[in-house]
């Protein structure tokens, strides 16, 4: 059989690929894998945090209806996810994680059927030996890399085994030791930042962006050269903002604050949604590029495409349904042609906002499309139980299969 491996880059955009900043490209190898891939330019994330957006890969539901917005499961969530699926149709699966979703119940909720583990990000070489080992005893990989997104410890990332080394273009290691501190505060208290803070933050990014690209390299060279006919599908679960887009975040009222929050969940620049997908193998032609409207959704029924187990088409969407988990349950809305109508899950999803997110402006709404989208997020919600009553369905799932 045939081997495919995924690899996700969390919090990587879309615009990465052939961006060049200072005279600096940040993304080579990347820009190079593109021009010989079936690239997809017309991706949106489903979510733009991390947990809801793999949810969304791993059932090939939308947020609004696979309920993962946070690290516990909740009833009426998906009992299988793709990897389960995979096991029914014997075909291997193992799945490799780390951050925030190696903590959730999406991860740890699994039948024990198939192979799954956690990994240190500071052991590059550990991780690339890991994929590879994987590969030999399974048929599907799916990898998600955190590299992109720990500025606790990403200074000391290097691998003199692959010839892996941080490089600071951006930014110098003294300023990334100082920012990771600052930043590690900031995890707990969420306070706001300052214009410099995010400048400095976004050339932390640029400086990931130059990692990540390199450790691609090695990646895809390693997994190659022992597997030549090994498919490689790649994509990110969401993008990065910085207020680009001219807009500042948002506080808990809805009003927008004197400095900017950066978080996943607050900006809503459209940059936190547009993401990628490329496929890289034999058959797959070189320099493709494909604007079909796709989602995560659509990410799904491409890694079961690869056994011939899809059982929708991919694309062939007018629309996508997206979200973020703002205030822990979060804000669903339908992205269509560069608009997003916004909805609050607390308030019968009452209308909040429409913009196109490239500027301040908020966009006068078109009635009809609001009353429609407004059913048609209803007609895919499930409702979520109190805590205390997930809790106990959680414990009880993970009891039947052996974990409790």
């Amino acid at each position: 059989m045939d081997k495919l491996l995924v690899i996700s880059l969390d919090t990587y955009r879309r615009d990465n690929i052939g961006k060049v900043v200072n005279g600096v490209p940040i993304s080579p190898f990347m820009t190079a894998l593109k021009q010989n891939s079936v690239y997809y330019d017309n991706y949106i994330a489903s979510c733009n945090w991390t947990i809801p957006s793999y949810a969304s890969m791993f059932t090939g539901e939308p947020t609004v209806s696979h309920n993962f917005w946070g690290y516990r499961l909740y009833p009426g969530q998906p009992v299988d996810l793709i990897f389960d699926r995979f096991v029914e149709a014997e075909v291997r699966p193992s799945l490799i994680c780390c951050g925030v979703l190696a903590e959730s119940d999406i991860f740890q909720y699994r039948s024990g059927r198939y192979f799954a583990s956690t990994y240190d990000t500071r052991k590059l070489d550990g991780m690339i030996d890991m994929i590879a080992n994987r590969l030999k005893q399974s048929d599907v990989v799916f990898f998600h890399t955190f590299l992109m997104h720990d500025y606790f410890h990403h200074y000391e990332y290097s691998s003199e085994r692959y010839g892996l080394k941080r490089r600071y273009e951006f930014i110098d290691e003294e300023q990334s030791r100082v920012m990771g501190r600052k930043m590690a505060l900031w995890r707990e208290q969420h306070f706001a930042l300052t214009m410099e803070d995010l400048d400095i933050v976004e050339r932390m990014y640029y400086n990931e962006c130059l990692l990540v690209d390199d450790f691609m390299r090695r990646l895809v060279e390693v997994v190659l050269e022992r597997y030549p006919g090994l498919e490689i599908l790649v994509n990110s679960d969401h993008g990065e903002c910085f207020c680009q887009c001219g807009k500042r975040a948002f506080d808990g009222e809805w009003g927008r604050t004197e400095n900017p929050l950066w978080h996943h969940s607050t900006g809503f620049c459209f940059e936190q949604f547009e993401v990628f997908a490329l496929r890289h193998g034999p058959g797959r032609g070189g320099g493709v590029v494909d604007s079909t409207l796709i989602d995560h959704e659509d990410f799904h029924q491409m890694m079961l495409s690869k056994f011939s187990l899809q059982d929708r088409p991919i694309g062939g969407k007018a629309r996508n349904l997206i979200s973020t988990s703002y205030a822990k349950v979060g804000f669903c809305g339908v992205h269509e042609k560069g608009d997003i109508y916004l909805f609050d899950r607390n308030k019968d999803f009452m209308f909040i906002l429409n913009d196109n997110l490239h500027t301040n402006d908020v966009g006068e709404p078109i009635p009809d499309r609001i009353v429609a989208y407004r059913e048609l997020l209803r007609s895919r919600s499930r409702d979520i139980a109190s805590y205390a009553e997930a809790g106990e369905e959680v414990k009880a799932r993970l009891k039947g299969f052996g974990y409790l």
